[in-house]
């Protein structure tokens, strides 16, 4: 008994417990699952878990409870549960076997399975994401050159400061040559000024400033 609850506790196992009971070969099984013989191999095996698009579609398929293949707990096959097809779905519900949430999550989930295993759906799910990326590679392309324009810009106000400076300093170069040319004549007419009283001062003297004999005699 004990042998018996130890092989049905893994997943895999339970999996290819159904498929001996339903007689089918791994590779029917797992036609049917819409999966790679290879793939269903893997489950049976315990390499992969089972996913719950699989698990689901076995309890829809064969009637075995999806709790009992998930997880071992409550009853393989409830007497209860009627066996359907994909094909030919059943116009009665099926009794509350899981939550009503569980169930819609597990409806979205097998249903976005059959969209992935839809060789149409799934080119324009790629061509989607393709277009996607090359999406995002534009938008990174676009910050880059808005990146490099305002870098740009920054530079070119840096150019115009300095423009803007030199053109000042170009428009005072006519003020500061005016005052120049004013400190030139300042200066000119200083070196006049001192000329003349240089002049002026050495008249009565000698060349060396001193007071000649004549001056003397008129003193005394």
């Amino acid at each position: 008994m004990t042998s018996i609850m130890n092989k049905y506790a893994t997943t895999g196992y339970r999996v290819a417990q159904i498929r001996a009971n339903e007689n089918i070969t791994q590779a029917e099984f797992a036609k049917k699952l819409g999966i790679s013989r290879p793939a269903l191999s893997a489950i049976e095996n315990g390499v992969t878990k089972i996913s719950i698009p699989i698990a689901y579609t076995i309890e829809h398929l064969f009637g075995y409870d999806f709790v009992w293949i998930m997880t071992g707990d409550g009853v393989m096959k409830p007497e209860n549960v009627r066996k359907l097809t994909l094909k030919e779905p059943s116009g009665e519900e099926l009794p509350p076997i899981i939550s009503p949430w569980d169930k819609e999550l597990l409806d979205a989930c097998f249903t976005l399975k059959k969209i992935f295993d839809d060789k149409v759906h799934k080119k324009a799910i790629i061509e989607n994401l393709h277009a996607f990326d090359l999406s995002i590679d534009d938008r990174k392309a676009k910050e880059e050159l808005n990146k490099k324009l305002q870098e740009s810009l920054q530079e070119n106000e840096g150019v115009q400061n300095r423009i803007s400076n030199l053109e000042k300093l170009c428009a005072d170069i006519p003020d500061m040559k005016n005052k120049f040319e004013s400190l030139q004549s300042e200066n000119r007419a200083l070196r006049t000024e001192n000329n003349r009283l240089k002049s002026t001062y050495e008249a009565p003297h000698g060349d060396d400033g001193s007071v000649t004999a004549v001056t003397e005699k008129k003193a005394i």
